[in-house]
């Protein structure tokens, strides 16, 4: 949940207790977890700002990388943003988004090598390994 210390059995169990039934938010740049949105809003300020020199001068959300303030940009524009249930990436790109999830969570891939079973984006990718790594059973 946490990583506050106590002293006696009771204070834990009575912090434990006030954990339970909310949903703990999780920071995106560390291990920190906090039931209260505004602590973790606190917790990122103090500790992460220096990190995060892009700033949104829209909502004041900071970023590592201009190309990552850009893409947060686009969430203003109207445009569809595809946002990972498992990690904090998004993007406006449909295909981009597609492609995170399968090759960094899922790794439910489309295409599938018929002798070892290993997945592949594209065709050409899976005809590639066949030829690479099981020519003798690849050829006609």
């Amino acid at each position: 949940m946490c990583d506050k210390g106590f002293h006696r059995p009771s204070e834990l169990k009575k912090h434990v207790a006030a954990h339970k039934g909310k949903k703990m938010h999780q920071c995106r740049h560390c291990d920190f977890k906090i039931a209260d949105p505004f602590v973790l809003s606190r917790h990122i300020l103090s500790v992460h700002t220096k990190d995060l020199p892009f700033r949104c001068k829209r909502c004041r959300k900071g970023f590592r990388q201009q190309s990552e303030l850009k893409k947060h940009m686009k969430t203003y524009s109207g445009q569809k943003v595809y946002q990972c249930e498992y990690c904090e990436y998004s993007t406006t790109d449909a295909s981009g988004f597609k492609r995170h999830v399968i090759s960094i969570h899922t790794k439910d891939y489309p295409h599938r090598c018929e002798y070892c079973k290993k997945g592949f984006r594209r065709p050409s990718e899976k005809n590639q390994h066949i030829m690479r790594h099981h020519k003798e059973v690849g050829l006609p």
